[in-house]
């Protein structure tokens, strides 16, 4: 039967779970596109390990501030392939090191956002 009123009360579409993780995907693959070109390296990592954070608690839906080793948790307990869940690991931790550390390279943190992206590109 045919209602006059469906016109105005269409249903939104439904976005799939896989449709949204990809959405976060490409979204933070430009938005690492963008930090890389920061010439500052502080603000360079600073900005790498919010979108990180940021990423991560959107793409598992994470209602808490969580910290490395609580996301590790995380991460362990994912349908995630190990050699992901060892890169993550890795990325996470060299994030860390670079956010106290002030010494490093601008080969070394360029590494870092180009792992960074391989890694978002394979989850």
């Amino acid at each position: 039967m045919w209602n006059p009123l469906r016109i105005f009360f269409k249903k939104k579409e439904q976005k799939t779970t896989a449709d949204k993780k990809q959405k976060l995907r490409t979204t933070a693959v430009k938005q690492l596109n963008n930090i890389s070109k920061q010439k500052d390296q502080k603000k360079l990592v600073a900005q790498l390990h919010l979108l990180l954070r940021d990423f991560f608690k959107q793409y598992f839906n994470l209602r808490y501030a969580f910290t490395n080793e609580e996301l590790a948790d995380e991460l362990s307990r994912r349908k995630i392939d190990r050699y992901l869940k060892r890169k993550t690991a890795k990325i996470l931790e060299r994030v860390t090191e670079a956010r106290y550390n002030a010494e490093h390279t601008p080969e070394e943190l360029k590494a870092l956002v180009e792992d960074t992206k391989q890694v978002i590109s394979l989850l």
